[in-house]
């Protein structure tokens, strides 16, 4: 990778950790409605990202974007939701290989404790089944009210969260673009993305979907 490259990749991921910082830093104890001025900043960060995706970059770099990237979303989703640090996560799984039932879980937001970077079997995930819905979002506003499989996590881990938004990710394989994936954005509380909630999260994170999606 050129030294231009390297220097706009390593800019780039310092730029994001600092965004993360300064807005988790501010969105502590918040519990009125979102401020429009933070959520316009992060819709700037997401259009530099964006700009400035490196796809020559080393594995490494890449993951570290990505994981930088889901600081980001969490924080937004945060500010929209009026959340607290840890009652929203965001979690990245791909399938893998050929498969279309198995998943791996490879990244979470930093600083989340959850397990991940294991596979499992994807076959009652709602996720799963979003997935071969389309590329749409989808919203979950209540988990306690579908069924007892819907409610087990991929991971074996205690289920933590009620409502949650899924992002089918698209990407190339063998030429062509598929379903590859899901991002999820998933909080403590049921209802957290109703009403126009999960519009302003879906419409403003676009920019840092598309940064992931390409650094895949």
């Amino acid at each position: 990778m050129s030294a231009v490259k390297a220097g706009v990749l390593a800019a780039g991921l310092f730029f994001s950790h600092s965004a993360v910082s300064y807005f988790g830093q501010r969105s502590k104890g918040k519990k009125r409605g979102p401020n429009p001025t933070t959520i316009d900043a992060m819709i700037r960060i997401g259009d530099i990202l964006s700009s400035r995706t490196v796809m020559g970059g080393k594995t490494a770099e890449k993951q570290a974007a990505i994981v930088a990237a889901l600081g980001l979303l969490e924080v937004l989703a945060r500010e929209v939701t009026c959340r607290q640090k840890g009652e929203i996560s965001v979690s990245l799984a791909t399938y893998e290989g050929s498969s279309r039932n198995t998943m791996r879980l490879r990244f979470r937001n930093p600083g989340n404790e959850r397990p991940q970077n294991r596979s499992f079997d994807a076959t009652d995930l709602l996720a799963h089944r979003a997935c071969q819905a389309g590329s749409e979002p989808r919203v979950v506003h209540d988990l306690k009210g579908f069924g007892t499989k819907a409610k087990k996590s991929p991971t074996q881990s205690a289920v933590t969260y009620r409502s949650f938004l899924i992002f089918p990710l698209r990407g190339d394989r063998g030429g062509e673009e598929k379903i590859i994936g899901f991002l999820s954005i998933d909080a403590s509380t049921p209802y957290s993305f109703f009403g126009n909630r999960a519009t302003t999260i879906v419409v403003n994170s676009q920019p840092i979907i598309t940064h992931i999606q390409a650094l895949l």
